[in-house]
């Protein structure tokens, strides 16, 4: 009789730490961290090297994540891209949102930038149901950025330049 009891002891314990183990689990798996906020973002270029998953960054800072991608079919020419943000980031008129390449992997990730403060946030509702942060583009305005930054290397290097070939 002794042996028996002990056997449903263990199995008692078995079973209660097997059911302890499997509710941790499912409820770290629920912990996300936050309360999160969904946004849409339509780009009209391709998003190669962005996937689900990926990190949204607001000013160089972890803000969320990336949670769906798929052709807009109301206009193919779009790409919507569904973001989730941690409910503190400011998504305020304003914040527009970029895709940028992660080092020389081909990984992209979504950049959100340029919110005002004292601005009303972002909270109409698109066609997708969604909030809509608009995109930066790639357009004449960004070849003059990418000019501006590169003039001061480009003036050293013509000094550099006319330097060795005066000796």
């Amino acid at each position: 009789m002794e042996t028996r009891s002990n056997n449903v002891l263990v199995g008692a314990f078995v079973l209660l730490f097997t059911a302890a183990l499997a509710f941790f689990v499912v409820w770290l798996a629920n912990d996300s961290g936050g309360d999160k906020r969904e946004y849409d973002i339509f780009f009209k270029q391709s998003v190669d090297g962005l996937n689900k998953g990926a990190q949204v960054q607001f000013s160089g800072v972890p803000a969320g994540q990336v949670r769906e991608i798929a052709l807009w079919p109301e206009d193919p020419q779009f790409v919507r891209v569904r973001i989730e943000v941690n409910e503190g980031v400011p998504v305020l008129q304003g914040t527009t949102a970029a895709l940028e390449g992660v080092g020389f992997t081909g990984v992209s990730q979504i950049s959100l930038d340029g919110a005002v403060k004292g601005a009303p946030p972002i909270a109409d509702k698109g066609a997708a149901g969604k909030p809509v942060i608009p995109t930066r583009g790639r357009g004449p305005w960004r070849i003059a950025q990418y000019r501006a930054a590169i003039a001061p290397a480009s003036v050293d290097a013509q000094r550099t330049i006319g330097r060795t070939g005066r000796r």
